[in-house]
């Protein structure tokens, strides 16, 4: 069967599958979709050239030669999933996911389906979806200084069943597409309207949290956790340095030269020479004390009035005390 995104999200246990290029499907996908790669970059765009010189049949057979191949393994897959509606998809719903499609829609016993639009018109449901939907979500957003126990506290949270979530959890190279895909994907299967969420200060190398989000977050309602600084010393260490790379210190180590303005060169030099010592935590204080503290103390005042405010020494303290 043939069916529009909308109809797509009303189907329960389903195996959606991928049918664009490894490329395409890595760059950004529908979340939970397996990738089929039925035309390998170089065959679709042969194929594409075809189409582009309007010359549909021809393009068609070439797509279905290069495919045909495939299609043994592609069915072996749909044999192990025979107890759940199978779905595919392409760019737009075009002739890779036809070929598929008419190939096996007919299996006795199987529910197969395409998607009409393919992936073009599940990009427009997600656009869709931000620009209509946040208004109903009550987020809770999570601040804190360099090293506090945001993540201890998220994790926790979902651990008693509560909607949370991450941004640090991502690959730091996520795609654009991808990011709002993921939090589209939380935010739609979500039967809670609250959602707690860490203030996002990770920086992704080719994406942006969408500008919808930023605003609805701006106007949400605030919560700062204020760690001892024995503990946010605790949280940075047993993050990165318990079991620390030479790769990732000497990262570090350059990250730090290129804080010499802000806080030094006799300092700057004093951290390195506790970093080459292995004195860690004497280190990480200092950065702390002298460099994060500053750096955060205007993101924390950005919110003259918080809706809660928690001071604590350890998480467990933080644990305790806490009420939704």
């Amino acid at each position: 069967m043939e069916i529009d995104i909308e109809s797509y999200f009303s189907l329960n246990d389903v195996l959606t599958i991928d049918m664009r290029t490894k490329e395409e499907y890595k760059s950004s996908h529908i979340l939970n979709a397996i990738n089929f790669e039925i035309l390998n970059h170089k065959e679709r765009k042969e194929v594409s050239i075809l189409y582009n010189k309007k010359e549909i049949e021809e393009a068609y057979l070439k797509a279905y030669e290069y495919s045909i191949l495939k299609l043994p393994k592609l069915f072996e897959i749909i044999k192990k999933n025979k107890n759940r509606k199978i779905v595919f998809y392409c760019s737009r719903g075009g002739s890779r996911s036809n070929i598929v499609y008419e190939v096996f829609r007919n299996l006795k016993g199987i529910e197969i389906y395409k998607i009409n639009g393919g992936y073009k018109a599940f990009r427009k449901y997600v656009n869709e979806y931000f620009e209509k939907n946040l208004n109903k979500f009550d987020f809770r957003v999570i601040h804190g200084n360099y090293g506090s126990s945001i993540d201890e506290l998220l994790n926790h949270l979902t651990e008693l069943q509560l909607a949370t979530f991450n941004f640090n959890e991502l690959d730091n190279d996520i795609s654009q597409k991808q990011l709002d895909n993921i939090l589209f994907d939380k935010l739609f299967y979500l039967n809670d309207k609250i959602i707690y969420i860490g203030n996002e200060n990770k920086e992704f190398s080719n994406a942006f949290i969408r500008k919808e989000l930023i605003d609805k977050l701006k106007n949400s309602k605030h919560i700062l956790l204020k760690d001892s600084i024995n503990l946010r010393i605790e949280n940075i260490y047993n993050r990165d340095f318990i079991n620390v790379s030479e790769k990732f210190l000497n990262n570090f180590i350059i990250k730090i030269k290129e804080m010499k303005k802000i806080i030094g060169n006799n300092l700057v030099s004093e951290i390195i020479a506790d970093l080459s010592n292995e004195n860690y935590k004497i280190a990480i204080k200092k950065l702390v004390i002298n460099y994060y503290d500053k750096i955060y103390k205007k993101e924390i005042l950005e919110y003259e009035s918080y809706y809660k405010i928690y001071e604590f020494n350890t998480v467990n303290e933080l644990f305790k005390n806490w009420s939704v």
